[in-house]
């Protein structure tokens, strides 16, 4: 485990938070409920920014989701104090992001004083001196040791190392328990002055996966799929029953071609784990065989959740979920 001296601040100190733990800023997952949850159990939390300014060019109102979380998130922690920072953070998908010149929606995000802002899947360059101007602590999201290495001189305070375990989108490749020792030795170069700090995400859900984390050399911990099963989510509960009651480990897969078939306009590079099944299987084999009658067949079956077609977005340590009721997250971090 890196080692930091006493004029080194912990992650808790930096985030102001009891425990140095963060849930994923999971698109339709998690908004202003879960993330007021997380920072109220000891956390930080985080809402989910979505599909940002690609939404907006779409006709959709990401501005007006963003108001209406961070509202919901603000009644639900009335003893936190809004300023200079919110209690919560915001999540955002940096392809997504305008870069010319400014993002309409990364700016309009600021504008609510986020505790932290946390970008992946993209270059997070062109946004890091507006974030760094708000005060906002930048976490950037990884899943290869050169782009921690090139987030970390680019100015990220956080650097989350996602494994391939995890449900979340990123670039397939290395598991959790190499990759995250793997950046915690490159982190702890004289360089970088033990400044940046780690977290690890990826297979996370009880305490022994925790525990494990720490061992491999992070600061902290992201927990993602392990907070769609709960009561905050904003997953629905079908799906959430049938992640807690059906699904394993055994029976995901990543591939990109759950992101075809419901249209994600997702770059090729990326790719999320998802549930499996014979109509999945069968297109993760032929990709670019995806037409408009695979796309409405899977956009029927997640209507009715036929899982059987349908899928959904979870990690591998869907195994390690413990019993039938759906908890809250404060009882998954306690």
């Amino acid at each position: 485990k890196r080692m930091r001296g006493s004029q080194h601040a912990s992650l808790r100190e930096v985030l102001g938070v009891r425990y140095p733990i963060m849930n994923g800023p999971m698109a339709f997952s998690a908004g202003g409920a879960m993330a007021a949850a997380v920072t109220r159990a000891g956390g930080l939390g985080f809402i989910g920014g979505g599909y940002g300014d690609s939404r907006r060019r779409e006709g959709h109102d990401p501005e007006g989701w963003i108001d209406q979380q961070f509202a919901l998130a603000h009644s639900l922690l009335p003893d936190w104090p809004t300023s200079p920072h919110s209690p919560v953070g915001i999540g955002l998908l940096t392809f997504t992001l305008d870069t010319s010149p400014h993002s309409q929606v990364l700016t309009h995000a600021l504008a609510h004083r986020p505790r932290a802002v946390f970008l992946s899947c993209g270059d997070p360059v062109p946004f890091v001196e507006q974030i760094k101007e708000t005060g906002a602590v930048l976490v950037c999201q990884v899943t290869r040791k050169e782009e921690a290495i090139a987030a970390a001189r680019a100015g990220a305070d956080i650097i989350v190392a996602q494994g391939d375990d995890s449900g979340g989108h990123g670039q397939s490749g290395r598991g959790t328990l190499t990759l995250v020792p793997a950046v915690a030795d490159a982190l702890s170069k004289p360089e970088f002055n033990k400044s940046t700090y780690l977290v690890a995400a990826g297979g996370i859900a009880d305490p022994r996966t925790l525990a494990a984390a720490f061992v491999l050399g992070a600061d902290g911990v992201l927990i993602g799929s392990r907070f769609v099963a709960t009561e905050e989510s904003l997953t629905h509960p079908k799906v959430k029953e049938y992640v807690l009651k059906h699904a394993t480990g055994d029976n995901t897969m990543r591939t990109a071609v759950y992101d075809k078939l419901r249209g994600s306009p997702w770059p090729p590079e990326f790719d999320g784990r998802c549930t499996t099944n014979s109509f999945i299987e069968k297109w993760h084999e032929d990709q670019n065989g995806v037409t408009s009658k695979e796309r409405e067949a899977f956009a029927a079956a997640s209507k009715e959740f036929d899982f059987s077609v349908s899928s959904t977005l979870i990690g591998e340590c869907v195994d390690l979920f413990e019993g039938e009721k759906l908890p809250t997250v404060e009882e998954v971090i306690q």
